[in-house]
């Protein structure tokens, strides 16, 4: 039940300075693939949007993710997804050296801690060597008010106060259901 609800509230994230700039990055860390058919997973793809921005930037992506909720807005979004279903801890369900780059954003701290191992030694090798794997994950100290924060500092430098208002409006709602 957890994630069906959160994931209803949880691509209000897309807007979110912060976020975008995390999402940038990814794109920018897979140019440093040499080759290859740029075939990218994305593990705990959730809703997709970071599956679609690789996507619109040219790259085949897979996603897998545990939620049949968050698969399911994440094919709302692209109906020509092609997404998983699975449960990583028990391993992947790829061939070995299937991808040329791998993807995970904030995904493993949701992890029992005693799977990780399991986990890593999947993206080893389901990721073709030489290929790029990035994984974004909480750090201690992270503050999730900290990315809202940013968000209110830049989009008043970029937008102006009164935009600035509307997007913290907007958001109140979706901010108040995450963190609950």
């Amino acid at each position: 039940k957890f994630w069906g609800k959160y994931f209803r509230v949880y691509d209000t994230l897309n807007q979110l300075i912060p976020y975008q700039e995390l999402l940038d990055l990814f794109l920018k860390k897979l140019e440093l693939l040499a080759s290859g058919d740029k075939n990218i997973l994305d593990v705990g793809s959730g809703t997709g949007n970071l599956c679609i921005k690789l996507k619109k930037s040219g790259y085949n992506t897979t996603g897998i993710d545990f939620s049949k909720e968050g698969i399911a807005l994440f094919k709302q979004k692209d109906i020509n997804a092609k997404v998983f279903y699975g449960d990583i801890t028990q391993g992947l369900p790829f061939s070995d050296n299937s991808f040329d780059g791998l993807c995970t954003n904030n995904t493993i701290y949701t992890l029992p801690e005693d799977s990780r191992p399991l986990v890593f030694r999947e993206f080893y090798r389901v990721v073709k060597p030489g290929g790029v794997i990035l994984v974004s994950n909480l750090a201690e100290g992270f503050s999730s008010i900290a990315i809202y924060l940013v968000h209110i500092k830049e989009s008043l430098k970029n937008k102006g106060l009164v935009p600035t208002l509307v997007d913290f409006i907007h958001f109140t709602i979706p901010t108040i259901k995450i963190f609950y």
